[in-house]
C-alpha cells in the first residue's frame, strides 16, 4: 500500500520507504496491524449498515488459535432489501473460557457493540461438538429478548454442528416454529423478487410447503427424530459405555414400534390442526389419491389418499428407520 501512494504522490514518495527517517514505522507490524483493524472495522460498519433494522440469526463456532486461545468466530445471516440471503464474517472474540454464560456475555457484548437490536434477534445456531447448546439458548431467553412480535423466539435453534454428524432434528423443529416467517419471506420475494428466476424458485418453494403432503412428511419427520435424537447424542460421546448403547438402541426401537402401531391418529391429527391454522388445504383421506402431475407416469391406480399417506409414507418411513436399529 506504501508502495503504491508513493507512486503517484510525489510527497508521500519524499518521507516514505527509503526517504524515511530512520526510526519511521510505517511498514512495522504494528502499523499493519493497525491498518488491518481500520479495514476491518470499515466492513463491520458496512455489514451492520446492510442489515439495519432486518432480522437476523446468529452462527457462532468455537475453536483454538496456533497460540492455543479459546475463541469464537460469529456470522451473521440475514434477508436483505433486495431479498436476497446474506451471510457475513463479523467477528472473532478470545475468550478466557468455554462455558454458556461466557460465550452468552460475549455475544450480548459483540451485538451491542455494533448496535444491532436484540429485537431483531431470530434465531441462533451452534457448533454443538464443543458448545452446550440448550444452556446458551437458555440464558439467552432468560434476559426476555422479545421479538417484535412480542413473542420470544429464542428456541428457533437450527445447529449448525447437527449439519455435520447429528439427526437434523433441531432444523426440522425450526421450520415447524418459523413457518409463518418462512411463508412470509417467501411470499415478499415472489411479490418483490429482483429476477423472474429469483421469483420463480420462491413460488415453486411456496406451493411445495404449503402442501398437506409437505406438513405431513415435516411432522412424520419430527416424530420420528425427537425419538432417534437421544440415541444420536449418546452415541457421539467419546466415553459410551456399550451395555447403555445398546440399552438406547432397543429403547428407541421399542418407541418407534410403539410410533408404528398407535402413533397414525395423533400424527393426522397435529398435521391436521397445523394445516388449518396456515389455511393448507387437507384432502379427504377416502378420495383416490392422485399423483402430481410432476409423478404422473408412477399414479397408482385404486389407492386412497389415507392408503398413501399410512401406507406408503408413514409405515414405509418408520419400517426403514426399524431396518437401520436392527443392523
Amino acid at each position: 500500500m506504501v508502495k503504491l501512494l508513493t507512486s503517484y504522490n510525489e510527497q508521500v514518495a519524499k518521507v516514505a520507504l527509503k526517504n524515511a527517517p530512520q526510526n519511521a514505522k510505517h511498514t512495522s507490524p504494528a502499523i499493519q496491524e493497525e491498518i488491518l483493524h481500520i479495514f476491518a472495522n470499515n466492513v463491520r460498519v458496512t455489514i451492520c449498515n446492510k442489515i439495519g433494522k432486518a432480522k437476523f440469526c446468529l452462527i457462532m463456532d468455537e475453536a483454538r488459535d496456533i497460540s492455543k486461545r479459546k475463541q469464537m468466530a460469529l456470522v451473521l445471516k440475514f434477508v436483505d432489501k433486495e431479498g436476497f440471503i446474506g451471510e457475513h464474517f463479523l467477528d472473532l472474540v478470545h475468550v478466557k473460557d468455554t462455558t454458556a454464560a461466557t460465550f452468552k456475555k460475549e455475544i450480548f457484548d459483540v451485538l451491542s457493540h455494533h448496535n444491532l437490536s436484540f429485537k431483531n434477534f431470530r434465531g441462533q445456531g451452534y457448533d454443538s461438538a464443543t458448545t452446550r447448546v440448550a444452556e446458551i439458548a437458555h440464558l439467552i431467553a432468560v434476559n426476555e429478548i422479545d421479538t417484535g412480535r412480542g413473542v420470544n423466539q429464542i428456541g428457533t435453534l437450527q445447529q449448525a454442528g447437527d449439519t455435520r454428524w447429528s439427526s437434523h432434528f433441531n432444523s426440522v423443529c425450526s421450520l415447524v416454529w418459523m413457518f409463518g416467517p418462512t411463508c412470509s419471506v417467501l411470499s415478499n420475494i415472489i411479490d418483490e423478487g429482483t429476477t423472474s428466476s429469483q421469483r420463480g424458485d420462491a413460488n415453486f418453494a411456496y406451493d411445495l410447503i404449503m402442501s398437506f403432503e409437505f406438513a405431513f412428511v415435516l411432522y412424520l419427520m419430527k416424530e420420528i427424530m425427537g425419538t432417534t435424537d437421544v440415541l444420536c447424542q449418546a452415541l457421539q460421546l467419546k466415553c459410551q459405555d456399550i451395555v447403555n448403547a445398546v440399552h438406547l438402541v432397543s429403547t428407541t426401537k421399542s418407541l418407534i414400534e410403539k410410533l408404528r402401531k398407535h402413533g397414525w391418529e395423533a400424527l393426522f391429527g397435529t398435521v391436521k390442526s397445523f394445516c388449518n391454522r396456515y389455511k393448507i388445504e387437507v384432502p379427504d383421506l377416502n378420495a383416490p389419491f392422485t399423483m402430481s402431475k410432476a409423478r404422473s407416469r408412477r399414479k397408482k391406480s385404486h389407492v386412497t389418499v389415507e392408503h398413501y399417506h399410512r401406507v406408503d409414507i408413514f409405515i414405509a418411513t418408520i419400517d426403514s428407520q426399524l431396518h437401520e436399529l436392527i443392523k
